[in-house]
């Protein structure tokens, strides 16, 4: 039987450890969590070129995933949490707003039942309807003069006056 002897140089050694971390860190990234869970992680964060990035390579923004069995949308779920900064993301990369999942509620309707405004006038805006019901026949108007925002109702319903009229008909107040 023969000794075998290896001789590495330092350098040699380095090349190799290098090699090899790199690859782990392949096998990480590519058995590691989904496009999509990446996506939903970068827009929480804020991290706008990773969020550009994962959609790039195919990640879904309007995937549901089924926080629960619900079948929600990463907009639907920042809608509930009262995360602007993760809206405004899918907003910009063409998440639909008016996606109901299993017990018809909406992301504005999610928005509205916990008290974020804010959320609510700019998925309005987006187009979301302030008048679709959810399960327990709620709407986002609804939910906003229960919390006593009358205001919020109130900006609700004028907005979606304006966007009701023919085109070219103004409001006296216009």
């Amino acid at each position: 039987m023969t000794n075998l002897r290896f001789r590495f140089s330092i350098r040699q050694l380095l090349l190799m450890t290098v090699v090899v971390a790199l690859f782990l860190c392949a096998y990480n990234w590519w058995s590691g969590p989904s496009l999509d869970d990446r996506m939903v992680r970068a827009a929480e964060r804020g991290d706008t070129f990773m969020f550009a990035a994962l959609i790039a390579l195919g990640a879904q923004v309007d995937r549901g995933f089924g926080t629960g069995g619900y079948d929600t949308t990463p907009l639907m779920d920042a809608a509930y949490d009262g995360d602007l900064r993760a809206i405004e993301l899918y907003l910009q990369h063409g998440a639909y707003v008016d996606y109901q999942e299993k017990d018809c509620f909406t992301a504005i309707n999610y928005a509205a039942m916990e008290g974020h405004w804010d959320i609510v006038l700019r998925l309005h805006a987006a187009g979301a309807d302030p008048h679709h019901r959810d399960a327990t026949g709620s709407t986002a108007v609804d939910y906003a003069k229960e919390q006593g925002r009358y205001d919020i109702a109130e900006e609700l319903k004028k907005r979606s006056a304006r966007e009701a009229r023919p085109e070219g008909e103004r409001s006296t107040r216009e």
